[in-house]
């Protein structure tokens, strides 16, 4: 269904409120074919973010215009953040740009990706932001992936089409235990069905550090999505779900 002209507009006056780019970066929006070579959009009011239009749209378009995680962000800003499935950095980004000096940790395991979350890891210098090149599972593997819709932000194990790729997976609680068990007030998951056995394998620490869950829901046919709001409840959490998408959860401490 084609966007209405207001709709078109609100979009448009978002991307300008972004990027100095603006232009550019509207336009691959609503091109018919876009190249699969990264570009560079700068940002306002400083850095910038690479992007390939042809395989990125959706992450961005995700974050700085749909602000899908605008509505479910937290009051308090956070101090620390695991971005685990961190993808080409948007969410990083868009999260630094609302809370500069927030200490990120993002976490990519595949290659082609990771490769361009280097660089805009770089056009954000000075940032305490590190990024890791392997995602986080219930146990240290390697698995066979697929890129399906060309998508990359879609990369996962539970697809059966699309791009061939290896991801390199580590264990979430050995991970934990190997940067000196920090403590993080908010965990951000978007593993495209992964975040089933995340949780489960979740450390007591961990969980006790956690204020904040913001994770993104995918259908699979072994799982179900009510097991993750029964496990999330009996660690203490409320959940709420988005409006703009309601596979955007938001899962907090319940108070007192």
């Amino acid at each position: 269904m084609k966007s209405s002209p207001i709709k078109k507009f609100i979009s448009l006056m978002k991307f300008r409120r972004a990027f100095i780019d603006w232009v550019p970066a509207a336009l691959m929006r609503y091109a018919i074919t876009r190249r699969p070579e990264p570009v560079r959009l700068r940002m306002r009011p400083r850095g910038a973010l690479w992007m390939r239009p042809k395989y990125d749209l959706v992450a961005m378009s995700e974050l700085f215009v749909a602000e899908s995680y605008g509505e479910l962000f937290p009051a308090a800003p956070p101090k620390r953040v695991w971005d685990i499935g961190g993808n080409i950095g948007c969410f990083a980004i868009w999260l630094l740009r609302r809370h500069p000096g927030t200490r990120i940790t993002s976490f990519e395991p595949c290659a082609e990706t990771y490769e361009l979350l280097a660089q805009n890891q770089a056009e954000w210098r000075g940032e305490p932001w590190e990024i890791r090149p392997y995602g986080l599972a219930d146990r240290d593997q390697e698995v066979q992936a697929f890129v399906p819709c060309d998508s990359y932000g879609q990369t996962s194990r539970h697809a059966t089409t699309g791009i061939a790729t290896q991801l390199p997976l580590r264990n979430i609680a050995g991970v934990w235990d190997e940067e000196g068990r920090p403590s993080i007030d908010l965990l951000k998951i978007d593993c495209e069905g992964d975040e089933y056995e995340i949780l489960q394998a979740m450390p007591d620490g961990l969980w006790a550090s956690a204020e904040n869950i913001i994770l993104e829901i995918h259908p699979r046919p072994d799982k179900h999505p009510d097991d993750l709001k029964k496990l999330l409840k009996g660690r203490g959490f409320t959940v709420r779900a988005g409006r703009v998408n309601p596979e955007l959860w938001l899962a907090s401490r319940t108070a007192g």
